[in-house]
């Protein structure tokens, strides 16, 4: 779930991105509804709680 980078010649970590829902809209180019919808279905990740009330 993330990509990897290199990290010293021995080491490799994994870098989660997270977006914010109106960035996210904006990068894939779809609405609440459909976000929603394809989040339902399984066919989108899920939303992630990052602190107080905001998700990512």
């Amino acid at each position: 779930m993330g990509e990897e980078i290199e990290k010293g010649a021995t080491e490799t970590c994994h870098v989660v991105r997270l977006n914010r829902f109106a960035g996210l809209r904006h990068r894939v180019g779809h609405g609440h509804s459909t976000i929603y919808r394809r989040m339902a279905e399984g066919k989108f990740p899920r939303q992630m709680q990052v602190g107080g009330d905001a998700v990512a």
